[in-house]
């Protein structure tokens, strides 16, 4: 006599194998949209919230159109790279407002450069690309998980920040180089009230008077390198002793302030590797309590020379990257770590202090010393301006970025949408193994 089955081989396995397609076709469907949400368009692209520094740059198809103003220059022309307009209407309107309108079709689907060129032969770029829908902003999703770092700030010890002042730790160095600091920031925000527009002119008297050391960049960067005594009295340095001494002129005039280490876009990271690339930069951001905002800013990109062979040599001073849109920072910027340094404290924190040898590890071992090498072709030397007019602080107003297609936040949560349906699938898989294993067992009885 059979043994009876409470189970109906045949009707469980073809359950089975129903969840295991569902499951099978729902995480294909969702890493597909993860996917394609993850290429990201931007239709449109505002360059800057500084009111007197900026355009705004949109895409239709073939079309391009862009508007701003730029009163630290007057605005030429726009052009791409490799693309030859076969369309293009520039306005100059005076007070240097622009308006410009072009049609170009290139040849190849692909990255470009766009650029807006100026009377002084300086020029912005931001990238673009072209696809079989036109051109578009490529949105690699940073600006959002940028913007994230920022509420992750690391409070570093005032000790650490002493040896980001003095390579030794020494007080009477450290008290001297803190005094000098203060006396720029007091020489250059006389009579300023706004801190937007200390942080602005403090940020020019650095692109005016810091030299990037090439020769430094590509041996070897020390923290000797970065210390604000040698920037000061070298008046050279590479990244991470532009954001110290940036960060360090911002702590006097009581503004807010952290260094950001991060990844930028160079010779060895391109665009599609910045979201993993090896980080090889460092710069700031600054709280604008008047407008509850974090700005961002890149005093070594705003660089007005170079130190290379043992030679001085200037460039224009650059605007760019002063109070850059995340959506514009993110074209060539990440952000991996925020540290708020304390340099104003450091002297009375070595004072009070028996031992600083651990702060010193810290202070060396968090200094991005490796971070430079890539750095010494990180400068764009392609990019410059000329000195700006005294900037407002109005805002520019509903000039906001718009997407094509909504940000996609690629945060833990957002991985881990797919995993209901792979555990579907599992189990699915599982169940049909068991059912074919009942249904040989029936057939042999």
């Amino acid at each position: 006599m059979k043994e009876k089955s409470f189970i109906n081989p045949v009707k469980f396995l073809a359950l089975a194998l129903v969840f295991l397609f569902f499951g099978i076709c729902a995480e294909t469907a969702e890493v597909s949209a993860v996917d394609e949400e993850t290429i990201g368009r931007l239709s449109r692209l505002v360059t800057s919230n500084n009111p007197d520094n900026y355009a705004v740059i949109e895409v239709n198809g073939d079309n391009i159109t862009a508007r701003g103003r730029f009163t630290s220059d007057t605005p030429l022309n726009i052009s791409f790279t490799d693309a030859k307009p076969t369309a293009d209407t520039f306005k100059n309107k005076g007070g240097g407002e622009f308006t410009a309108e072009l049609t170009c079709k290139p040849l190849q689907k692909g990255y470009y450069k766009f650029y807006i060129g100026f009377k002084s032969k300086a020029i912005m770029s931001y990238l673009m690309a072209y696809d079989e829908g036109g051109w578009y902003i490529p949105d690699n999703n940073l600006s959002a998980l940028n913007a994230a770092k920022l509420d992750k700030i690391r409070q570093t010890d005032p000790l650490a920040a002493a040896y980001y002042i003095s390579p030794t730790g020494d007080k009477a160095e450290i008290k001297e180089t803190m005094e000098k600091i203060q006396a720029i920031a007091d020489q250059v925000c006389e009579g300023i009230e706004d801190d937007y527009r200390k942080a602005y002119l403090l940020n020019r008297w650095i692109a005016d008077n810091i030299y990037y050391d090439h020769d430094a960049a590509d041996t070897e960067v020390t923290i000797e390198t970065v210390a604000l005594s040698n920037v000061l009295e070298k008046h050279r340095t590479t990244c991470a002793g532009y954001a110290n001494l940036y960060c360090a002129l911002l702590e006097t005039r009581g503004i807010r302030s952290v260094n950001l280490k991060g990844t930028v876009v160079s010779d060895e990271v391109t665009y599609d590797a910045l979201t993993t690339g090896v980080e090889n930069h460092e710069f700031t951001a600054f709280w604008y309590d008047k407008q509850n905002r974090w700005i961002y800013t890149d005093s070594c990109w705003s660089g007005a020379g170079d130190y290379e062979k043992g030679k001085y040599t200037d460039r224009i001073t650059y605007d760019k990257y002063f109070d850059i849109t995340g959506e514009a920072f993110s074209l060539n910027h990440r952000i991996d770590k925020a540290e708020e340094r304390f340099y104003t404290k450091a002297l009375a924190a070595v004072e009070a202090s028996e031992s600083t040898e651990i702060l010193k590890t810290e202070a060396v071992s968090t200094d991005p010393t490796g971070t430079d090498a890539a750095s010494s072709h990180n400068v764009p030397v392609t990019e410059k301006t000329t000195d700006a007019d005294k900037a407002d602080t109005v805002p520019i107003g509903d000039d906001k970025p718009v997407t094509a297609k909504k940000d996609n936040d690629t945060s833990d949560k957002e991985k881990t949408t797919a995993v209901p349906y792979i555990i579907i699938g599992i189990v699915g898989a599982a169940a049909a193994a068991a059912g074919i294993i009942l249904a040989v067992r029936r057939y042999k009885q």
